[in-house]
């Protein structure tokens, strides 16, 4: 008999919708998002475009994939209805700093692993993926624990789940809800992760990640890559997503030297109902944003 004594990861945040039915999850779309931090749910149903529910838990042992398998293994064996299989679309976003974006024009699948290790080493026992997406006119390949992709897969073996990167699902959101011409900095903060976009248009200029510690590594990669796109301090909007509030340490020390700070929209794709007020609209941007790719 198996052993599910181990710790399940711990709840965050936990919101669910009046609409929301537990026989009808073969309407839903299950958007699943894995960090080495956390792990987020959101339910929606696509016939009328509107979140149902979202659920975040943080594991007891960050980065560490073998316990982060074990916790999810006790915390699925316990959940009311997530090891159902019957939905109608798995979506999964990989949340980590393996991945490359090749524009369209060069991308070849037989170097899908070259471009990747181009920004990064490579990783045993690593299945990659590449995706195309529209809006940015590049692909996206990208790295993830063959172990934890395993794993998922046999969770829902009667469904193909669709797997995209964190970065994909960023960008794509970005795109989708900021229409305007003038270039903007978006910033998105998780835990000891950064991910960075400068955006004129509904082009995408640049995109990266970093690791950070500090308030301090927080406004100094946001400085420089606006110094590196010659972008005003004084009349450039910063747009920040994430976990990051105001007040906060990054948010305090930010608008020091950045006079336009904000804090991005819920995607539009969605409709949400006013239990969601209880977060504020910037947090799960980058999980909404998975409603995109059905």
């Amino acid at each position: 008999m198996e052993d599910y004594s181990v710790s399940k990861p711990n709840i965050t945040h936990k919101i669910q919708d009046t609409l929301f039915e537990a026989e009808n999850l073969y309407n839903y779309n299950l958007l699943i998002q894995i960090s080495p931090y956390n792990f987020s749910i959101c339910i929606t149903d696509p016939s009328i475009q509107r979140c149902l529910l979202i659920e975040n838990y943080q594991f007891h042992f960050p980065e560490n994939t073998s316990k982060i398998l074990e916790e999810l293994n006790a915390f699925f064996y316990e959940h009311e209805w997530l090891n159902a299989g019957f939905w109608k679309n798995i979506v999964v976003s990989i949340k980590n700093n393996r991945f490359s974006v090749v524009p369209v024009s060069l991308f070849d699948k037989n170097y899908a692993a070259s471009y990747l290790n181009i920004n990064s080493n490579a990783e045993p026992e690593e299945v990659l993926f590449y995706n195309k997406e529209v809006s940015l006119e590049a692909v996206v390949v990208f790295g993830a624990q063959q172990t934890l992709v395993d794993w998922l897969n046999l969770k829902y073996p009667s469904k193909k789940i669709k797997y995209v990167h964190h970065m994909s699902a960023l960008l794509e959101g970005i795109v989708s809800v900021d229409h305007s011409a003038e270039k903007k900095i978006f910033a998105c903060i998780e835990k000891n992760n950064l991910s960075i976009a400068v955006k004129e248009g509904n082009k995408i200029l640049f995109h990266n990640s970093f690791l950070i510690h500090t308030a301090e590594d927080f406004t100094y990669y946001c400085l420089y890559i606006m110094n590196v796109y010659g972008l005003s301090q004084e009349t450039t909007p910063l747009v920040l997503i994430g976990d990051i509030d105001n007040p906060s340490p990054e948010y305090n020390r930010i608008f020091k030297y950045v006079r336009k700070v904000e804090f991005i929209e819920r995607p539009s794709i969605l409709k949400y109902g006013f239990v969601f007020d209880e977060i504020q609209d910037h947090y799960y941007f980058d999980l909404f944003s998975l409603q995109l790719f059905e």
